[in-house]
């Protein structure tokens, strides 16, 4: 017959090290509350409706001065166009490029950023946050409904996660 040792097994030592690890890195990083994601999103919505406005009316001037006598047409066809150019340069641009880079402008205000949900919480590549922004826009286009979820579920979620953060593996975190 075997006689069980009177010393604790290394594995499960070493197993239980790791775990006390994870458990101080997760308490050291905070995530961005609700109310400056918020912030930040009023913000960047903002920044892009001026940049819109002023591409069209930048636009509508050389319109008038091109064609001036079928300018008010085109010009009435295009200010109705204006809110989907603008959602537009948020996907393909902005997002993406402000995300992978550090954060947009309000999210930079309000001192968070966007990174990959591992254990070095580092930047997302390009095409990551391109494809975050891309599933924003789909909620958004099924009837803003699924859009207004994912951001309360951030309420709900001890990472502070959205829908389109959980779907690609991002967390929101405060770096002040």
């Amino acid at each position: 017959m075997i006689t069980p040792s009177t010393q604790p097994d290394p594995i499960d030592k070493l197993l239980k090290e790791i775990m006390e690890e994870t458990e101080q890195e997760l308490q050291q990083v905070k995530f961005a509350s609700f109310f400056q994601r918020v912030v930040a999103r009023l913000v960047d919505m903002s920044l892009i409706t001026g940049i819109t406005l002023g591409i069209g009316y930048l636009a509508f001037s050389f319109i008038r001065k091109d064609t001036p006598e079928s300018a008010a047409y085109i010009i009435d066809g295009l200010k109705q166009a204006l809110p989907a150019f603008g959602i537009m340069i948020w996907v393909t641009l902005y997002s993406p490029l402000m995300e992978s880079t550090g954060g947009t402008i309000g999210k930079r205000l309000m001192g968070i950023k966007m990174v990959n949900d591992n254990m070095e919480y580092k930047k997302p590549r390009f095409l990551t946050c391109a494809a975050r922004a891309w599933i924003y826009l789909v909620f958004i286009m099924l009837l803003i409904i699924p859009s207004i979820a994912s951001c309360i579920f951030v309420l709900f979620n001890d990472k502070k996660m959205t829908f389109h953060d959980k779907m690609f593996n991002m967390v929101c975190v405060n770096y002040r």
